[in-house]
């Protein structure tokens, strides 16, 4: 790992923990760091899309990033699931107790549909201003700080104490098991790719948070493997929405493990529903353990040059 990444780890790393410590009490405040979230994490995929639009031959290497996207997936969830299934299987994990009828039913794909389109909007308007004109050096990685530093003031307002996290003993071997299969699904990708052993682990190092795979990967290998995270780790998102309520019945290990960086947040409804309070206390340990192994990887990986 060169200094460079080594110091943007640092910072990663401090952000985290130092907004973790900051405690939040006022609702008021809460709702304005959630907003201040919100706003970051769309002027980061705003500006990812418009640093993509200004590369020479978009369109084919839009094709290209679909297909790596596709193919890095394919591999990633190819044998992360099965893996975790089987890790349930071989130490099983007693049945979560069902949540009331109706907790947490309602999913909101708003928020993920807006991000969507901020990347869109990105592309657009990196489409109609001069090639010259781009974002300036450093600007990303310094929002993504910012960024980083508030998701730890909303996991410490949250209720997640690092007592409860650091000793949940399942969360624990989750946490090593989803992460090695990963990994491993990135090494299967770079090795059917042809691409370099640790970028192929640098991408599947995302476990889902794309807002920081995709900065990360935009610092260090370009837009174009900037987006393919990007769509990896929003299909991941998507993908486990929808097979959590079937996993949670008989592998509940696999199917909060599935959701990866998004269970505190995106997946937590689905999980809390069809899990109950034992899973839900999972996922936000789980979460918050990868939360913190993300950031890490990815920037050691992707700095191997």
């Amino acid at each position: 790992m060169d200094s460079q990444s080594f110091v943007m780890l640092l910072w990663l790393l401090g952000a985290l923990f130092a907004g973790f410590f900051v405690h939040v009490t006022r609702a008021r405040t809460l709702v304005q760091v959630n907003r201040a979230i919100n706003a970051l994490v769309y002027g980061l995929l705003l500006l990812i899309g418009f640093s993509l639009a200004k590369q020479d031959a978009l369109g084919a290497q839009l094709a290209e990033i679909g297909g790596r996207a596709a193919l890095l997936f394919a591999c990633v969830i190819g044998v992360n699931l099965p893996v975790m299934m089987a890790f349930d299987y071989w130490r099983p994990w007693r049945r979560p107790i069902r949540a009331a009828q109706g907790a947490g039913s309602k999913i909101r794909m708003t928020g993920t549909l807006l991000q969507m389109a901020s990347i869109l909007a990105g592309l657009a308007l990196g489409a109609i201003t001069p090639q010259a004109w781009r974002a300036p050096d450093g600007l990303i990685t310094c929002v993504l700080v910012v960024l980083i530093a508030l998701v730890g003031v909303q996991l410490r307002a949250s209720g997640v104490r690092l007592r409860q996290v650091f000793l949940h003993r399942r969360s624990l071997e989750l946490t090593a098991v989803f992460s090695a299969s990963a990994l491993l699904g990135g090494l299967l990708f770079a090795l059917i790719s042809g691409t370099h052993w640790a970028l192929g682990m640098a991408l599947a190092s995302g476990f889902g948070w794309y807002s920081l795979s995709s900065v990360v990967l935009s610092t260090t290998h370009g837009p174009l493997w900037s987006g393919v995270a990007f769509l990896n780790d929003m299909g991941r998102e998507f993908f486990a929405l929808f097979v959590i309520p079937f996993l949670m019945r008989r592998t509940p290990s696999a199917a909060v493990g599935t959701g990866g960086a998004t269970t505190m947040d995106f997946t937590l409804p689905v999980i809390q529903h069809s899990g109950g309070a034992e899973a839900t206390l999972l996922a936000i340990s789980f979460g918050f353990l990868v939360s913190i192994l993300s950031p890490m990887l990815l920037v050691f990986f992707a700095s191997w040059k």
